[in-house]
């Protein structure tokens, strides 16, 4: 039996046969759980609240966290390949930055992944600030998804390179 506990205090706050059972519910209170290393490949945390929670190191690759609270949540060096994190709240976050989210509803985040900025705009993952750019001020984009939209992303986009320029210059990953 996995059981996750309140990284404060030890307490019990959620028990399953996995890790991954015990956390995923959708909508559950992880608030201040420790889940450091944790396997949550995968897991469907629409909506959950882990605020405070620990997660460095954790598995979150293709993870829902969807609308998920990870406010003043630890993510260094989590590993959030695929994870959807739009319309997170991550005020605080350790680990990974978000710049807003588009007119389209596509969140702009980045995180460190083995010493290098990552960048991810929806389902888009960019392993380069150049890439990132081209891919928002292209002429297609506009064309496609109107000017407002395109302006503004790419707004977000540059944001997030500044955010994530920070980021690792913490070295938190480190």
């Amino acid at each position: 039996m996995a059981q996750i506990k309140n990284r404060f205090t030890d307490e019990v706050i959620a028990e399953g046969d996995t890790v991954h059972e015990a956390a995923e519910n959708n909508r559950a209170n992880l608030d201040r759980a420790n889940l450091d290393w944790a396997r949550l490949n995968g897991a469907n945390l629409d909506s959950a609240n882990l605020d405070w929670a620990s997660l460095a190191g954790a598995n979150l690759d293709r993870a829902n966290l969807d609308s998920a609270n990870l406010d003043w949540a630890n993510l260094d060096r989590a590993n959030l390949d695929g994870a959807n994190l739009n319309r997170a709240s991550l005020n605080g976050a350790k680990g990974v930055v978000m710049s807003g989210t588009s007119p389209r509803g596509y969140s702009h985040w980045a995180w460190i992944k083995s010493g290098a900025i990552v960048y991810r705009a929806g389902c888009r993952e960019f392993h380069s600030a150049d890439d990132y750019r081209a891919f928002y001020s292209a002429a297609g984009y506009a064309e496609s998804h109107g000017a407002l939209s395109a302006a503004v992303s790419l707004a977000l986009c540059e944001m997030n390179i500044d955010l994530a320029g920070k980021l690792l210059d913490k070295k938190s990953w480190t």
